[in-house]
């Protein structure tokens, strides 16, 4: 069963849903099975007239309706997306009705609404496989207010339902007494020979042929649920059971992305459970169904592959994982997704080649992953150390080849194969902090011999460069053996770093302007500098520039207006005019940049008053603003 996505413009009576507009032809059949599943469920209040629009999310058992109902003085408009093929959970459901909601404007021309709609839908397309779906499945997700409950409250609640005849209550008894298994097994009380029939009598009234108040797809989501359910309980070999059930179940039904759902977490259990070649085998045996399915999203494709990847891992086959990581990250790319998974891939791939010594690809791996976890407020910690490692052998790698282009007298690139090692060398001190300190005292001492050896082979002013550079570094060596605090280190490593960039040229990456009003990116370009860096350089900054999405909401509800995201080696000029936020990915801050972007954004107000006032979607009419950053991106 594939998703349908129908998007319908119109007039709504209490009798009539009247199409004016539809993305597909639809058939009078159609239409009238679309009219009474919503006409049978909207409620009265709908038709009494009010200021602001209504947003209505309507479910029956073929799919999803979200409505949205606009007032004129004399009609009631409505616009509906209507989507079919899939089952979504309870949050999904919430989160595509507000995505949708906000782009679901009347005065905006048909054809960019459909096309919004469907980007909107290629980007949370469901791959949470981790999570009870449906919202009316009989309330089987497990509340915060549930999991606090004492055992001395649980069974009096067991006990009230044990003789019940009606469904709902039987499966809140199961689930209670899973529940109540769960907490003796934290305590330590936990007694297998009890627990089993418990189990047995379950899957016996789940599988059931006879009932009669579930349909099939009640059966398989109740399933499905009770196995998630076991799974987060720790009850990994019953989740296992229940997901082989739920996956034939949705199998029949020709539910495909629940029953990849259902074998994936087969998997994930085997695995916690360190079984790692039955896991592996099953990922294997399902990967082609996964590459080629139009069921499952790019989303959970890149986790499917990360797991993947690192099972490979895990047995020690680094080139698998590496190859499996990487399709993994495509995946995510294609959909321009950075979240935790995608962190996670680029922190296996640094370990990886730090590990195999590849201290160049495990840097840039760890400051991709590092840059993502902190825009995710995630600890950073552990990968800033290997990160640093990495960054302080880079810088003694830069050191060996300079002294052997000395002793080779080959002299024309060793000044700024020097300056180069020397911003690793302060980049590792900068991440490691008072960690390693003879190693960054005796590497620092190194290079300052080796700078002496170009002052006396350079030109006068390749000479003061370097006599320069010498000043910089015996300021910070210095400062490693007053034996300062981790702070004060890292504060001096920053210092020192910013001071290198005045022998650099100014970089601009890209530039970004946004609607503060609603949050829609009116333009974007990159320059040629981006293009012109090594390519995981150019990802970095790429994962970075989709990474602004995590925030954006923080930077347009904030009370004080965010002017600079420094992240060392990449810096995140703002500026704002009164509907614009303005963003500059350069390599060091600059005032005149500054003010540059500034002028751009209040030329851009200046040319599009009407727009900003009259919105209507249509970013095309922005285009101008690309003769404005020529000089800027030149």
């Amino acid at each position: 069963m594939s998703q349908t996505v129908i998007l319908l413009r119109g007039t709504l009576t209490p009798t009539l849903l009247e199409v004016n507009e539809s993305n597909i032809p639809l058939s009078e059949e159609e239409q009238k099975r679309i009219e009474d599943s919503v006409l049978s469920k909207i409620p009265k209040y709908i038709f009494t007239h009010t200021e602001e629009p209504r947003t209505l999310i309507l479910e029956d058992p073929l799919g999803y309706n979200i409505l949205k109902v606009i007032y004129d003085p004399e009609t009631v408009n409505f616009i509906l997306i209507r989507f079919e093929g899939k089952l979504y959970t309870t949050d999904e459901i919430r989160k595509i009705s507000f995505k949708v909601n906000q782009q679901l404007e009347q005065n905006v021309a048909f054809s960019i609404l459909w096309t919004t709609i469907q980007e909107i839908f290629i980007k949370i397309e469901t791959y949470d496989f981790s999570r009870p779906i449906k919202a009316k499945l009989y309330n089987l997700s497990m509340s915060d207010h549930d999991l606090e409950l004492k055992i001395e409250e649980i069974l009096p609640r067991i006990n009230g339902l044990r003789d019940s005849q009606n469904t709902t209550d039987i499966l809140e008894y199961y689930k209670l007494q899973l529940l109540l298994h769960f907490k003796k097994k934290k305590l330590g009380e936990f007694d297998p020979s009890s627990f089993q029939p418990i189990f047995n009598k379950l899957k016996e009234f789940l599988l059931d042929p006879y009932h009669t108040d579930l349909n099939k797809y009640d059966i398989a989501g109740i399933l499905f649920n009770f196995a998630i359910m076991l799974k987060d309980f720790k009850f990994y070999e019953q989740s296992s059971e229940i997901f082989l059930f739920a996956a034939k179940k949705f199998k029949d039904l020709q539910i495909a992305n629940l029953e990849l759902f259902s074998v994936f977490n087969i998997a994930l259990n085997q695995k916690q459970t360190k079984q790692l070649d039955a896991a592996l085998k099953i990922l294997l045996q399902n990967e082609e169904r996964v590459y080629k399915s139009e069921a499952v999203s790019n989303g959970f494709k890149g986790i499917y592959f990360r797991h993947l990847g690192e099972l490979y891992q895990l047995k020690k086959d680094y080139s698998s994982a590496k190859m499996h990581y990487s399709k993994s990250l495509s995946y995510f790319e294609k959909d321009r997704q950075i979240n935790l998974d995608t962190a996670l891939n680029y922190l296996a791939l640094g370990t990886i080649n730090y590990n195999e010594g590849e201290y160049f690809d495990a840097s840039k791996f760890f400051s991709y992953a590092a840059n993502i976890f902190g825009f995710l407020n995630q600890d950073t910690s552990e990968i800033t150390k290997n990160l640093g490692i990495s960054f302080l052998n880079l810088a003694s790698e830069y050191l060996r080849t300079v002294k052997v282009l000395l002793i080779e007298k080959d002299y024309e690139s060793v000044l700024d194969l020097a300056l180069k090692g020397l911003n690793y060398y302060f980049l590792a001190n900068l991440n490691l902090g008072n960690q390693m300190l003879e190693n960054f005292t005796q590497l620092g001492n190194s290079y300052m011999k080796t700078l002496n050896k170009i002052i006396s082979v350079k030109s006068q002013e390749e000479q003061d460069i370097t006599k320069r550079l010498q000043y910089i570094l015996q300021e910070h060596t210095d400062q490693l053996t007053q034996k300062l605090s981790s702070h004060l280190i890292k504060m001096s490593s920053k210092r020192s770093y910013e001071k290198l960039k005045e022998f650099q040229p100014l970089k601009i990456y890209y530039f970004m302007a946004i609607n503060k009003d609603n949050g829609v990116v009116i333009f974007s370009k990159t320059s040629a500098s981006l293009h012109e860096m090594p390519e995981l350089d150019e990802n970095l900054i790429a994962g970075m520039i989709s990474a602004i999405s995590g925030f954006l909401e923080e930077v347009l509800r904030g009370d004080e207006n965010l002017s600079l995201i420094d992240r060392d080696n990449i810096k995140i000029q703002l500026e704002h005019s009164d509907h614009l936020i303005g963003l500059l990915f350069v390599n060091k801050e600059n005032p005149q940049i500054r003010t540059e972007l500034k002028n751009i954004l209040l030329k851009t107000e200046m040319a599009h008053k009407t727009d900003f006032t009259n919105w209507t979607g249509e970013i095309s009419k922005f285009a101008d603003v690309n003769d404005f950053m020529i000089k800027l991106l030149k």
